[in-house]
């Protein structure tokens, strides 16, 4: 009876042990899965290009103030002076 409990004793350790070894294998290659995941990420990022802003012309802006200021656009005379002392409200106006 003492022999099976020893010889029970030695094939715990030994599983516990196993164990252990598996936990920590599977640990390092969820690290290097983890390394290669981010990786992969950083160089996604890097080939992707930003998009870029368009050149604006002055043309738009140009044309709509000189119509505020002749008179010959739709804008009343309020408008008008809103316009000329705040070009932001441009896009308001439209």
């Amino acid at each position: 009876m003492l022999q099976l409990t020893i010889e029970q004793n030695h094939q715990r350790m030994k599983l516990e042990k196993w164990e252990h070894e598996l936990h920590e294998r599977e640990m390092h290659v969820i690290e290097r899965e983890l390394a290669l995941l981010m990786l992969t990420n950083n160089q996604e990022r890097l080939h992707q290009q930003t998009p870029k802003a368009q050149k604006r012309s002055g043309r738009f802006m140009r044309s709509l103030l000189h119509a505020a200021l002749t008179g010959s656009a739709n804008l009343s005379s309020t408008a008008a002076t809103n316009l000329i002392s705040s070009p932001t409200s441009l896009f308001y106006l439209i």
